[in-house]
């Protein structure tokens, strides 16, 4: 599941599934990138990568894509080199895209850059 911000402060919930090769497939619009992906127990799974500029659209709709994820292991790795740590999260059951987002959306601040 993908949970981001969308614009300044509008959450929005994607469902998706993560595949092979770092790769996350989901119907994602366009300022996705970035965003947190979240697995079913909760945990941050990695963050959305890049994306194209118009999504592929389908009848006027955008259809689930491969696009790549930045793995929570690259994401320990890189914040290791840096001196910060990634707190892990503690296992536990499955859980609802609601309860993920309602116990996640809190610390899940929008970051813009300038152009």
């Amino acid at each position: 599941m993908a949970l981001f911000y969308a614009g300044t402060a509008d959450l929005a919930v994607v469902p998706g599934e993560t595949g092979w090769a770092a790769t996350l497939v989901a119907p994602l619009q366009p300022g996705a990138a970035g965003g947190p992906v979240f697995d079913r127990a909760g945990r941050l799974a990695g963050l959305i990568g890049g994306m194209p500029e118009a999504p592929r659209r389908v009848a006027g709709i955008v259809p689930p894509a491969r696009y790549g994820l930045v793995s929570a292991t690259e994401l320990t790795k890189f914040l290791d080199g840096a001196g910060a740590t990634l707190a892990a999260a503690p296992s536990g059951p499955d859980r609802t895209a609601g309860e993920i987002a309602a116990a996640a959306g809190a610390a899940v601040v929008p970051i813009e850059c300038a152009r």
